[in-house]
C-alpha cells in the first residue's frame, strides 16, 4: 500500500504545479518576430542576409500588433488588432495557432490578403508564417527574436 501511495504523491504535486497560463499556446505569440527568409517559388529560399530589407512584427499582449519595414532609405510602419484561434492537430500537424490580423493603418501599403487584413501561422516549429502570398509564389518566414 505505501509504494502506491508515493508514486500518487508525485503525480499529484506535479500536475497541481502546472499553471493554466503556462499551456497556453498564445503566449509564445507575443514580442517580437523578424523575418528570417523567405521562399520563392523561382529564387527557392532566400535568407535573411540576401533580402535587403528588414521587416518586424511586435505582438503585444492586448491583443494589438505593429508591422515594421525598413529598406534602404524607406520606412513603412503598420498597426492593427489581432485575432487567434487554436489549431486543431486533426486539422493541422504543423500549425499551432491561426491568425488574423485587422490593419487600422499602413494596411493600404500591400501588406494585406484583402480587406485590410493578413492571416498568419504560429506553427509548432517556432516560426510565423505569412503565405498569404501562395499565389505570387512567396512565403514568409518569422522567428520571434
Amino acid at each position: 500500500m505505501r509504494t502506491l501511495i508515493i508514486p500518487i504523491l508525485i503525480l499529484s504535486v506535479c500536475l497541481s504545479s502546472c499553471k493554466e497560463d503556462d499551456l497556453k499556446p498564445e503566449a509564445d505569440l507575443i514580442g517580437v518576430w523578424q523575418l528570417n527568409e523567405i521562399y520563392h517559388s523561382e529564387d527557392g529560399h532566400i535568407s535573411e542576409e540576401d533580402l535587403g530589407f528588414n521587416d518586424k512584427y511586435t505582438f503585444r499582449v492586448d491583443g494589438t500588433f505593429e508591422r515594421k519595414l525598413v529598406a534602404d532609405d524607406e520606412t513603412l510602419e503598420g498597426s492593427g488588432t489581432y485575432s487567434f484561434r487554436e489549431a486543431k492537430l486533426i486539422n493541422s500537424s504543423m500549425n499551432k495557432l491561426y491568425l488574423v490580423l485587422i490593419f487600422q493603418s499602413g494596411g493600404e501599403q500591400g501588406w494585406v490578403c484583402g480587406e485590410n487584413k493578413t492571416e498568419l501561422q504560429l506553427t509548432f516549429q517556432d516560426e510565423l508564417v505569412n503565405s498569404c502570398e501562395a499565389k505570387e509564389g512567396r512565403i514568409y518566414y518569422y522567428k520571434k527574436q
